[in-house]
């Protein structure tokens, strides 16, 4: 939008997205870890702290634009995450940091016999194949709080009571992604966007803006690091040859006007 009104791109999250992630299953100086048991089904995840926060309704812009994309506004704390799937394309999710086990979040295949109860009320029989989104439990064992990628947990999603926020932002396999869904007869805005592939260097940035929101609207804190996991891939160059223009388009566009374009474009 700002390369085609011609203004100054402002960044959605300035210096959040900058601070260095803290790789791997080792602790953030914030005390929040990944453990990714699943590398191919989740090549990229990331896990960011809000402190304080205080959930309230959200402001009425917010309000409006959720409601004209068809969203019901939940709470400030929801609402942004869904704000900020449609802002950038990138689903989130923030779950009550008190309900995780020491501050960490697991990905991995579900066990045998284990259930998940959703977001709306549904309690699903698990299959091995499905993506999980897990914490260690009181007993040493793992306790699923979510399905990667379609929906969150009933008992570990933010609540009225909720203090401190765990935000969620990550990349799942789009193979499996569907394939759960379709298992579970799930359809949800996240599982359309994943199954179609999100872009995989999105995330940091995702999370920034999305934590940033959080904090201007709940009176919350934003932890100084990010736990994280897999990193921003390379992408490929692109031969762009300016006389191919006029082929494709049938219109003439002048051989500056093109650069300038991409410039503000990022190119």
């Amino acid at each position: 939008m700002a390369a085609t009104i011609r203004v100054p791109y402002k960044h959605p999250a300035p210096g959040l997205d900058m601070r260095p992630p803290v790789e791997g299953s080792h602790p953030s100086p914030d005390g929040l870890a990944v453990d990714i048991q699943d590398e191919r089904g989740c090549p990229r995840f990331t896990l960011r702290g809000v402190r304080g926060v205080q959930v309230r309704p959200s402001p009425i812009w917010l309000q409006r634009r959720l409601g004209a994309m068809g969203l019901r506004p939940r709470n400030n704390l929801i609402d942004v995450t869904n704000f900020v799937t449609f802002e950038l394309g990138q689903p989130s999710h923030a779950y009550d940091l008190a309900s995780l086990g020491g501050g960490v979040i697991q990905v991995r295949r579900a066990q045998p016999g284990e259930k998940l109860e959703l977001l709306t009320e549904e309690v699903l029989e698990l299959d091995p194949a499905d993506l999980l989104i897990a914490t260690p439990g009181k007993d040493g064992g793992s306790v699923p709080i979510g399905l990667a990628g379609v929906m969150g947990g009933r008992h570990d999603s933010v609540t009225d009571a909720t203090t401190d926020v765990a935000l969620e932002v990550a990349n799942f396999d789009p193979v499996t992604v569907r394939r759960t869904a379709q298992r579970h007869k799930l359809i949800t805005d996240a599982r359309t966007r994943f199954e179609r592939g999100v872009d995989p260097n999105l995330q940091l940035l995702a999370s920034a803006r999305a934590a940033s929101l959080i904090a201007e609207l709940s009176g919350g804190t934003v932890d100084r690091s990010v736990s994280s996991f897999g990193e921003d891939i390379e992408r490929p160059a692109v031969n762009f040859r300016p006389s191919r223009v006029h082929f494709l388009m049938d219109f003439d566009v002048p051989q500056e006007q093109q650069r300038r374009y991409l410039e503000l474009l990022g190119c």
